[in-house]
């Protein structure tokens, strides 16, 4: 049923929906606490009620990082997301009885625990605003396409950086660079600045040979079109 109404409704629409869903039926469980405290079947409706489109935020969750990122780098950053997600829960189940205590007056009872009820939906509507914001729709969009337009970025911004560190042509006839990736950068910006120039130069030359721009007249060319992402064809 989710697979059905995400290609139907999208990713964005799916997911927004369940974080409202998620915060609106918390709001009713946290406001319908007291009246149901004495009953366990209560709460296990509510309960079910709050968590039954949970797979609506949980599919595109791991959908939506398989297509947002261009193959050269999907299954890294595919990766570093689920890290993410992976802390978000340790951090959540860590400082979960600290949230109880806070709201129950540093004790562990049952105002505590409705507070943590409030907390919860709040953040939910967080959610909400972030998926609303920040998270893109692929739903109709090519991923063989999106990746023609990422490398037509990325060669658009190589020339760029070309022509800001006055790349040479002699440069970019080496074949003697050694390769230098977006980590090696990083511990060189820790060794100085003479260090990190040296390396960005290098990398600036090995992108520019990966983007097949043979010569600085050329980067020249590439440098001038614009990188707006709707503007590309």
């Amino acid at each position: 049923m989710v697979s059905f109404v995400v290609d139907r409704l999208g990713r964005r629409k799916t997911q927004a929906l369940e974080w409202l869903w998620l915060g609106g039926t918390g709001l009713i469980t946290a406001g319908f606490f007291f009246g149901t405290e004495g009953s366990s079947r209560s709460l296990y409706h509510l309960g079910t009620f709050s968590d039954s489109f949970q797979y609506f935020i949980f599919v595109p969750v791991y959908l939506i990082p398989a297509e947002a990122f261009p193959t050269r780098v999907r299954a890294t950053m595919s990766g570093f997301c689920s890290f993410l997600g992976k802390i978000g829960g340790i951090v959540g189940t860590t400082i979960f009885p600290q949230i109880w205590k806070l709201f129950g007056g540093r004790v562990e009872n049952v105002s505590g625990v409705r507070g943590t009820m409030w907390f919860s939906a709040g953040l939910a509507f967080v959610g909400l605003t972030i998926c609303i914001i920040f998270v893109p729709e692929y739903s109709r969009r090519s991923l063989i396409g999106e990746d023609s337009r990422y490398n037509e970025l990325r060669r658009r911004y190589a020339a760029r950086l070309a022509l800001r560190m006055q790349i040479t042509d002699e440069e970019l006839a080496s074949k003697k660079n050694n390769m230098v990736n977006v980590w090696r950068l990083i511990t060189a910006a820790f060794r100085g600045k003479q260090a990190f120039h040296h390396s960005l130069r290098l990398y600036t030359i090995q992108l520019i040979q990966q983007c097949s721009l043979q010569d600085t007249c050329r980067c020249n060319k590439v440098s001038v079109l614009p990188v707006e992402k709707k503007v590309l064809p």
